[in-house]
């Protein structure tokens, strides 16, 4: 009769099982002696479980009245024993429409993201556009590039006082 109650707790793990080839193709290689780990953990504790009955063995109370003086106590032990009852966790409906609705906002958070990206793209590729119509940078004065980007200079004064202007030669002193 024991080996019923086995099959009936393998048949109770086995709603469970895992496809540990799916589940090795989605990990990164670097990662995969951790994962065999797992793995051979979890084998362990499903061969302990599965070792163990799925129901609660039955237990002859009767012999027991016939042999112990105290027969209320026997009653007592029948009655909370009989009470006896081993749940399964089982998630509330709350808990599980609440991870449904974070993957939705997690799937909407990430095409919104993915558009963002996408524009910034965009974005770079007309500047570089832009930056590709410019003068190449060994022709380009300052003047050139105080117009272009005056962001990148103090001022077009700091520029006129301190650099030559266009065309000048190496040789003749800054007047």
């Amino acid at each position: 009769m024991w080996w019923i109650s086995c099959t009936m707790a393998g048949k109770r793990i086995s709603k469970t099982a895992i496809d540990w080839i799916a589940l090795s193709e989605k990990i990164k290689p670097s990662t995969q002696d951790s994962f065999k780990s797992f793995r051979t953990k979890h084998e362990s504790f499903l061969k302990a479980v599965s070792g163990r009955p799925g129901e609660l063995p039955q237990i002859n109370f009767d012999l027991y009245k016939s042999q112990l003086p105290n027969k209320q106590f026997v009653d007592e032990m029948q009655k909370l024993y009989s009470t006896v009852a081993v749940t399964y966790p089982k998630a509330p409906k709350a808990i599980l429409d609440q991870l449904k609705q974070k993957k939705v906002d997690r799937a909407q958070d990430q095409a919104d993201y993915k558009k963002y990206l996408n524009y910034k793209i965009e974005e770079m590729k007309y500047f570089r556009s832009v930056i590709d119509k410019l003068p190449p940078p060994e022709e380009m004065t300052t003047e050139m590039l105080a117009h272009y980007f005056p962001d990148s200079v103090k001022s077009i004064s700091y520029v006129k006082k301190n650099q030559p202007i266009f065309p000048f030669t190496p040789d003749k002193p800054n007047e």
